[in-house]
């Protein structure tokens, strides 16, 4: 199996390729806007005529702004989509409150519309709503999707904060919903790789005690949630669940928020960690003094960011 971490910048867009019954098989999870779409280019060169499921991790712009383009490729081109997951309980004020601005409330909306038609029309096999509770989904006789999260738990705090955040209308993103993402683990056999999207901290801490502390398999390689954010990060499970030789990704690019946080980058390296990111960063700078005072104290330092940056692959 190989976990391919697109370079769309900002955003999370991961290309799954495994083999079952000798069948070259693929899946996607997020696909931010990109130009061209990552998650279509990549179907296109590996001439898949089929995907086993999408994931949108959570309603996001910058998890979902290119899953609509990727739905109207496959209905264009027949590219039957046998699962499509989800965690946005499609309750309309609960939908909308996920977002800010009308043009990302009309996107997401037009996502939903566009995915409700092609499940109808047979393109899309079945939607599937997200929870912890859902059983695993074998891939292969040797590899099995996992939903930890969300659970009920997180669910639980989105909903009353849901209408009380503090407006962003450079994302369009309420920061409440990251309670929604996803944490998927892929397993074979004894060993696993952890996909976290923008999962918080303790979403994190939950799956280690409840789901990974106990457990005799080892994690290879992992996301860093939420663009190796500090504050999303618990060193407790990188450190406990580690493999030999683990490798941990961070799909980040330009952006205003800090990600990654050097302390996290610092942390998972320490812990024995090869971490590598989607946009290649060239160094931070510290905040000012002024910065410092009308930020307070946590204000994060920022990184750098060159040209370029380059996919980043796991294998399992």
């Amino acid at each position: 199996m190989t976990v391919t971490f697109k370079n769309v910048g900002q955003g999370d867009c991961i290309i799954i390729e495994w083999v079952a019954d000798q069948s070259r098989q693929v899946g996607v999870v997020d696909c931010c806007h990109s130009v061209p779409n990552a998650a279509i280019s990549h179907i296109q060169q590996g001439d898949y005529s089929s995907l086993e499921f999408v994931v949108l991790s959570h309603p996001h712009r910058d998890h979902h702004s290119g899953v609509e383009e990727l739905l109207l490729f496959c209905e264009q081109h027949n590219i039957n989509i046998r699962y499509f997951f989800h965690t946005c309980d499609v309750v309309p004020d609960r939908l909308r409150a996920a977002v800010v601005t009308k043009q990302d409330r009309k996107r997401l909306g037009r996502l939903f519309q566009t995915m409700d038609r092609l499940n109808q029309t047979g393109i899309i096999g079945k939607i599937i709503i997200v929870s912890d509770m859902i059983k695993p989904f074998p891939l292969s006789s040797t590899i099995c999707l996992e939903f930890l999260g969300p659970a009920n738990e997180e669910s639980v705090k989105y909903i009353p904060t849901a209408f009380a955040f503090d407006v962003d209308l450079s994302t369009g993103n309420n920061p409440a919903a990251n309670w929604l993402s996803t944490i998927l683990m892929l397993r074979k056999d004894d060993q696993y790789i952890l996909l976290t999207g923008d999962a918080k901290r303790e979403a994190m801490k939950r799956v280690y005690y409840d789901r990974l502390k106990d457990s005799r398999r080892t994690m290879v390689g992992g996301q860093a949630p939420h663009h190796g954010s500090g504050t999303n990060h618990f060193p407790l499970l990188w450190k406990k669940c580690k493999g030999e030789h683990p490798r941990a990704v961070i799909s980040v690019g330009r952006n205003s928020y800090g990600h990654p946080s050097p302390n996290t980058i610092s942390s998972l390296r320490t812990i024995g960690y090869d971490v590598k990111c989607t946009g290649r960063i060239v160094g931070w700078r510290e905040p000012t003094k002024r910065q410092k005072a009308l930020a307070g104290i946590s204000k994060p330092s920022r990184a750098y960011f060159s040209g370029g940056g380059s996919d980043v692959r796991l294998t399992l």
